[in-house]
């Protein structure tokens, strides 16, 4: 759904399993509710999730008792979002299956909350691929990365005001960063950067201006 004008979305209020496995909100100003946790028993198939843009969104619904006695989760594979802060909403905050997450297109976020950094624990054992593009007042990286044991991949690009990386993972098997802060070229470049030794031990690293 893109530039809709509802404040809420609903889903049609039966009992039936909803057979969603993509769901995208795109570019949505007046959407201040989608009820996720609200249906999180029906919407077992959902792996993709897309909320770009929906910068009045103040909630993803709310657990029903028995959802939240059963422990009830959704099981996303791919996450795509531009506010950081939808992370910690239900039922967001306690998803444990994430594979790749991709924060994109917001101007306004300089640094990562402390409770956004916290989140990235609960993915630890799960996201393999993390990108981060046109943040454009983004001055650091939540500094938690580093214990993400399954990140195989971290792509950067259009982070103009990024001077600096936080220690990464072993696991880490890809470095992309494009259209960056010159200070990261020059810092962790292989021509004679002085912290290239912190991510020495990523196998392919590419920088591009």
């Amino acid at each position: 759904m893109e530039n809709m004008g509802w404040r809420t979305l609903n889903f049609c209020s039966n009992s039936n399993p909803i057979p969603l496995e993509r769901f995208y909100v795109i570019d949505s100003p007046n959407i201040t509710s989608i009820p996720l946790a609200d249906e999180i028993a029906r919407l077992a198939a959902l792996r993709y999730l897309r909320i770009i843009k929906c910068p009045n969104l103040i909630s993803l619904g709310r657990y029903r008792e028995v959802e939240t006695s059963n422990n009830c989760h959704l099981m996303l594979s791919y996450l795509w979002i531009s506010d950081p802060s939808v992370l910690l909403m239900e039922p967001l905050r306690s998803i444990a299956s994430l594979k790749e997450l991709i924060i994109d297109e917001n101007d306004e976020v300089v640094s990562f909350s402390n409770e956004v950094e916290q989140w990235f624990l609960t993915v630890r054992s799960s996201l393999s691929l993390l990108e981060i593009n046109n943040l454009k007042s983004l001055q650091s990286l939540p500094s938690t990365i580093e214990s993400l044991s399954s990140l195989q991949a971290l792509y950067i690009s259009d982070v103009p005001m990024l001077r600096e990386l936080p220690n990464l993972p072993p696991s880490l098997e890809r470095l992309e960063i494009e259209r960056c802060h010159p200070q990261l070229k020059e810092r962790y470049g292989e021509d004679g950067g002085s912290d290239r030794h912190k991510i020495a031990h990523i196998p392919q690293i590419d920088f591009d201006p």
